[in-house]
């Protein structure tokens, strides 16, 4: 079947002997084109909001604060410092892969049973050096942060906790620091 010019309806006027089209005669209900016209919107908006979300697809963020025991607040970052993870110093997960930043020195010998930095003495095992640990809360300048956590590429979480340690020569009372330590704690 061709299509003339003269069989095109006007919009101005209506046709002389308009016929129902039999396009939609086995649909139910019929569709209206503000119906169709919102389907087309959303599936515009659904595959926008897609294209944004691409990039971020199956990751997630590396580093979050989190809040600590009385009230410390944790930070995402401080302003301009590479957070590129860094290996421990000491402690059993000096071969896990790297996922706290910062400090003279990371790794859980810092961490109290809870999984945050210790705030109590301890003395080693041959009692040659004592050692006293604080919490600390001014890392990034603000007086309020402590922790974060982060997620390694293997997938683990990791608590990080800031905190001081001043070390001790028993021998001679001669004291060392005081030291920016990282508790390093599996959550």
């Amino acid at each position: 079947m061709k299509l003339r010019l003269d069989d095109i309806v006007d919009a101005d006027r209506a046709p002389a002997n308009p016929q129902p089209t039999s396009v939609l005669s086995e649909i139910a209900a019929p569709r209206h084109r503000r119906s169709f016209l919102k389907a087309v919107g959303y599936a515009g908006l659904t595959l926008g909001a897609t294209a944004l979300a691409l990039p971020f697809a199956g990751k997630t963020k590396v580093a979050w604060a989190e809040t600590g025991p009385g009230g410390l607040k944790g930070h995402d970052g401080c302003g301009g410092i590479n957070y590129t993870p860094q290996s421990d110093t000491h402690g059993i997960y000096v071969s896990a892969q790297p996922a706290c930043y910062g400090g003279s020195y990371r790794g859980w010998n810092w961490c109290s049973s809870a999984g945050w930095h210790r705030s109590t003495w301890a003395r080693s095992a041959d009692n040659k050096w004592c050692w006293h640990m604080t919490p600390r809360s001014d890392v990034c300048g603000s007086p309020s942060r402590n922790a974060w956590r982060w997620t390694t590429s293997d997938g683990k979480t990791w608590r990080c906790s800031d905190g001081n340690s001043l070390v001790f020569r028993v021998s001679d009372n001669k004291c060392f620091g005081p030291y920016l330590t990282i508790c390093r704690a599996k959550v």
